[in-house]
């Protein structure tokens, strides 16, 4: 007899001798284990050597025959390694019961399967012994050797039949009928509800620079957290810092404008207490907007560079699942602002631009796949325009378009209003045509007394108009495009409301030629 192992994990020398045997004097036999085993998946060292030679046979073409492969073996010299042909006469006597031979190679398979997840986990507790500078680098590394030995201990696919399908199916519906929404409510651009169902899946938010991807955002959130007690929202800030998005949600809240909320309304002589820096209307304006932002308590969290400067999917999947256990909320609303910031991983090899955008894009997606259903809304850049062309509308201007527009459940254009395309809402009072078809009507625009004095009301109250269009969808959404008003200074979006904007323009006074 050769010389075996002793360690102290998962095996079965018997087990592994039958199907030997079994593959010695069985046809069948030779072919299963030849298919569904491989030499890792024995324990003893004579084991893999024997059936690394029985495969070898087969790939061949071979009979399995006992003579044969001790000569084989004795050619490789490695005969007396496995306990000479003494050894296989002996495996041959265990093949009496290899008629149940797809069952033996399940036990073996188990047992391997047990030792690689041993081996792996020895291993790391060997690796976090040492005290590693970077432990999410071990995280990375283990978790991918457990996916591959996950892969390759599947048995089977399942073949459901079509009925249990559609009973599958049916039965998930059942929740869903009768509702008005699918996913959550923002309210206050009620189209955006009405078109998406709530908002749900994977949306790309794409815009040229500093329109208010990241205010427009700010106000979903704060919006899905008022109008959904059972949410949570988790803000993955990638550019800002904590900081800089709480001082835009007070903003928001307060409807005072930046310069307001940091510096204070005018200069005191009465010291450093906060009220002597603002009105009392403003007082109050900010102790409301703080109470309403308080009483989010732990629904409301932003993940900033400083908290998280390394980013991956798993991490942010932890995240959520930790808010919501936290906070016991059924359903989360999830922002990545934004893509093209988004830490790359320090061990992958990127060698162009698309596979950069492949890799982030599958970490949304992946994020994705775990809400299972609920919203994660993604920031992207747009493409920079080239010479005259002015951005939005077409979904190649999303940067990355080959992967940032196919993977997404939906696709959202976000632009601004040059004066051009101001004149011409104002003239059709906000009557907007897809970009599809915007050049197949001539428009009539304001004339350009008219259209100084609106820009120059639009300026005095800090607003700019914006262009929302979504031109992909799927799963019951409908395209659509609207403007809205974005009053920067406050960091607050609006429908944009055409009668009252024209006639507090109309009496606008105007700038003196």
């Amino acid at each position: 007899m050769p010389m075996t192992q002793t360690k102290n994990a998962p095996h079965s020398k018997e087990t592994e001798m039958i199907i030997l045997g079994s593959m010695l004097t069985s046809l069948e036999a030779f072919h299963l284990g030849s298919h569904h085993l491989s030499e890792e998946d024995f324990y003893y060292s004579e084991h893999k050597i024997i059936h690394a030679k029985l495969k070898e046979t087969h790939t061949a073409r071979k009979p399995a025959d006992i003579h044969l492969l001790a000569e084989g073996l004795k050619e490789q010299g490695r005969l007396q390694e496995i306990g000479g042909i003494a050894y296989l006469t002996t495996l041959a006597q265990y093949a009496g019961t290899s008629a149940y031979m797809e069952e033996y190679i399940e036990a073996i398979k188990t047992k391997s399967l047990l030792r690689k997840m041993l081996a792996i986990g020895q291993n790391m507790a060997k690796s976090a012994l040492e005290n590693p500078s970077d432990p999410s680098s071990l995280l990375d590394r283990y978790k991918e050797e457990f996916d591959t030995i996950v892969c390759k201990s599947i048995r089977s696919i399942p073949i459901p039949l079509m009925e249990s399908r559609l009973e599958k199916i049916e039965e998930k519906l059942k929740q869903l009928r009768g509702k008005k929404y699918l996913g959550l409510c923002q309210k206050t651009i009620p189209e955006i509800d009405e078109k998406f169902l709530g908002l749900r899946n994977l949306i790309v938010l794409a815009a040229a620079p500093n329109v208010g991807k990241t205010a427009l955002t700010n106000q979903f959130a704060i919006d899905i957290l008022k109008n959904n007690p059972d949410a949570c929202v988790v803000y993955f800030s990638l550019e800002m810092t904590e900081e800089d998005l709480l001082i835009r949600l007070l903003c928001n809240q307060s409807e005072l404008d930046y310069k307001t909320i940091v510096l204070g309304s005018g200069k005191t002589q009465r010291g450093l207490i906060r009220e002597a820096f603002f009105s009392e209307e403003e007082m109050r304006s900010l102790i409301a907007a703080e109470k309403s932002l308080k009483a989010l308590e732990a629904r409301l969290q932003i993940i900033d560079r400083e908290m998280c400067p390394f980013l991956t999917a798993d991490l942010a999947i932890a995240h959520i699942e930790a808010v919501k256990q936290k906070t016991k909320c059924q359903r989360c609303f999830v922002v990545i602002d934004y893509l093209q910031v988004w830490p790359l991983n320090h061990q992958a090899k990127f060698f162009n631009e698309n596979e950069i955008d492949k890799w982030r894009i599958g970490e949304a997606m992946k994020i994705r796949n775990a809400l299972k259903g609920d919203p994660i809304l993604v920031i992207s850049e747009a493409r920079k325009p080239q010479g005259d062309n002015k951005w939005g509308g077409d979904l190649s201007d999303v940067m990355g378009a080959a992967r940032m527009t196919y993977s997404p459940d939906a696709v959202l254009l976000f632009s601004p209003l040059d004066a051009k395309g101001i004149a011409d809402v104002w003239t059709t009072k906000g009557q907007i045509q897809s970009y599809q078809k915007k050049k197949a009507v001539s428009q009539q625009s304001a004339s350009e007394e008219e259209l100084e004095q609106i820009l120059s009301y639009l300026e005095h109250k800090g607003i700019a108009l914006c262009r929302l269009d979504m031109p992909k969808g799927r799963d019951g959404t409908q395209k659509f495009s609207l403007i809205l008003e974005f009053h920067y200074r406050k960091n607050i979006f609006r429908p944009a409301n055409f009668s009252t904007l024209m006639a507090a323009a109309k009496n606008h006074p105007r700038k003196p030629s």
